[in-house]
């Protein structure tokens, strides 16, 4: 009884492994907007001033996203804060508002459907823009100062609608019709996003304040830099600054909670039978 008892125990360990390993990791949040082209978004603002948080839950052949602004403001210039708005065709489709860098598999980008897209407006309403839509299937884009990106959301009228129109967040679901993705950025062979891409050596980072700094971008958004004191009736008059700024990676991937509370389980079923063996 005891010999076939700890065989069980065995067999339970190896299961609780096994889902611990199994399970596609994601991790909240991802990444940081920061990196600055120009420096114009960065002005004024003391190093440690992100302009937005990227947050992807990825499951499978499903991403969740969503771009997010901090919800305080800034020091500098009176106080202000940083809103995504859709611009011009100076960079990329006409009222285009944030993007990302798929990973192409085989060479060419995964074939996706976007849904479940909500705007919420700090400036305007869905009224002005007709809310927001993804250009699919994806196709890469070249958006002024921070590279290209293959799936972009816009204005649903595709129009530019400067400083008026603006949001807070921006969430996103982004389902792949043609392939699986194994992890978000590194560490499998199928990631959600391309991680290596849209390198720049002269990049100001607006969290250490380094002008000239290195990376790649992943992700972008045009943004707004509203005065507070101007909130939340309008961005402000005069001296309104609109750029696009890039992301790039900030953390790795984490065991999702739900494989914790399986392999937890596992280990607990597992001090029951040992409990049961001395018995």
């Amino acid at each position: 009884m005891t010999l076939r008892m700890g065989r069980v125990a065995v067999v339970m360990l190896v299961g609780a492994l096994f889902l611990l390993t199994a399970s596609v990791a994601s991790a909240t949040p991802t990444g940081q907007l920061f990196l600055d082209p120009a420096g114009s978004l960065a002005a004024g603002c003391a190093p440690g001033c992100p302009f937005a948080d990227v947050n992807i839950t990825l499951s499978s052949n499903e991403a969740t996203v969503v771009f997010s602004t901090p919800a305080t403001g800034f020091a500098g210039s009176g106080g202000f804060r940083f809103l995504l708005g859709g611009v011009g065709e100076a960079g990329g489709p006409k009222g285009n508002i944030v993007g990302l860098d798929l990973f192409d598999i085989n060479g060419t980008p995964p074939s996706v459907t976007v849904d479940g897209i909500v705007p919420v407006y700090a400036l305007g309403s869905s009224a002005d823009t007709s809310g927001v839509h993804a250009i699919v299937p994806p196709s890469t884009q070249s958006i002024d100062g921070v590279g290209s990106y293959n799936l972009i959301l816009t204005w649903g009228d595709d129009s530019s609608h400067g400083s008026k129109d603006l949001l807070s967040s921006l969430t996103f679901v982004v389902h792949n019709t043609s392939d699986t993705w194994g992890c978000i950025l590194t560490g499998c062979s199928t990631p959600l996003i391309d991680s290596d891409e849209n390198f720049q050596t002269s990049w100001t980072n607006s969290i250490t304040g380094a002008s000239s700094f290195s990376s790649d971008s992943w992700a972008m958004a045009h943004l707004s830099r509203c005065f507070t004191s101007s909130l939340p009736s309008s961005c402000g008059n005069t001296g309104v600054v609109t750029a696009w700024a890039g992301g790039a990676q900030l953390d790795t991937n984490v065991p999702e909670s739900g494989t914790l509370a399986l392999f937890g389980t596992g280990l607990l079923l597992l001090g029951t039978l040992g409990r049961r063996v001395k018995k």
